[in-house]
């Protein structure tokens, strides 16, 4: 199936991504965090050709059966990237942020800073006025699109940053896709399986002169 986060910068949507990633189809790009932002244009602008590059991850994307990818919203307002984004099989996952004023500074610092995800600037400066106040206007004209469904998308899911805990399982399990890939939770295998489970560990224990276990001193 054909998973998308839907979601606005700041919002946490770096950390959900991975977490759901973990799960479900991350193992089957060669990047360990996924396809990530796919329609992303800095990225499709940063090849050697955009309209080919674009051209062919909308092909990736249409013919998929299996992938996973994050939306900011912003990027939906290219026409052929929300027309891809529009299929009624894509599992649309929305996450927003309740708060604006955090989900604007968080912006503004970000822009100021350079520094989307690894952090490093331990001084301290000012932000503009004017800088959050077109945070601010960025954050409530894309809310008020998506209250006004200005995009035509149905959203299988719906989450805000405020309610993660971000605990990776947990914000996982919360989510009703975990159902469908709970054959994919990593579990220990069953050692009842082993009639001679007993013969083993007797062997065991003779060969390692009763130290079964070890410990890092």
């Amino acid at each position: 199936m054909r998973i998308q986060l839907i979601t606005m910068p700041r919002s946490g949507s770096t950390y959900f991504y991975r977490a759901i990633n973990r799960y479900t189809y991350g193992y089957l790009c060669d990047d360990d965090v996924g396809w990530g932002e796919f329609f992303s244009p800095w990225k499709m602008r940063a090849s050697d050709n955009y309209e080919t590059d674009k051209a062919n991850r909308l092909k990736i994307w249409n013919s998929a059966s299996d992938m996973f990818i994050k939306t900011h919203m912003h990027y939906l307002d290219d026409a052929e990237v929300l027309e891809a984004c529009r299929s009624s099989d894509i599992y649309n996952i929305l996450l927003y942020r309740r708060d604006i004023f955090q989900a604007a500074l968080s912006l503004s610092i970000t822009e100021y800073t350079g520094e989307h995800v690894l952090y490093t600037q331990d001084t301290g400066f000012d932000i503009k006025q004017a800088d959050l106040e077109k945070s601010i206007d960025f954050y409530i004209g894309y809310l008020e699109k998506l209250n006004s469904n200005y995009y035509k998308l149905d959203f299988a899911e719906v989450f805000a940053f405020e309610d993660l805990t971000f605990n990776e399982d947990t914000d996982f399990h919360s989510t009703l896709l975990s159902d469908k890939f709970i054959r994919k939770v990593k579990k220990s295998p069953d050692k009842k399986r082993i009639t001679n489970y007993n013969e083993l560990y007797e062997f065991s224990s003779k060969y390692l002169n009763g130290k079964t276990t070890w410990d890092f001193k």
